[in-house]
């Protein structure tokens, strides 16, 4: 099922033609990669800061909306804090 899933986030990727970036795709890729829920922590905040500055607050919305699925166990506060210091920012 989590292959299932990451064929979709990646072809949800190249479908909108985005690649880098703030991408809804590009940000469950970088998660369900891992199956560790330490280290999709670790990638997935990384990505978050690194990329999370480029998105818009519809973007940034639809991540905060996904994590609970997309991260598991691996969903925390430094994670919902960063993208919602993120989206204060646009306001």
């Amino acid at each position: 099922m989590r292959l299932f899933i990451l064929f979709l986030a990646l072809l949800f990727t190249n479908a909108t033609g985005q690649q880098g970036g703030c991408s809804l795709g590009d940000f469950k890729l970088t998660a369900m990669k891992e199956n560790d829920p330490t280290e999709r922590k670790i990638v997935t905040l990384k990505w978050i800061k690194k990329e999370g500055s480029k998105c818009n607050k519809e973007q940034l919305a639809a991540i905060w909306s996904s994590l609970g699925w997309v991260m598991g166990s691996a969903d925390n506060l430094e994670i919902r804090s960063t993208i919602e210091g993120l989206y204060q920012r646009l306001n």
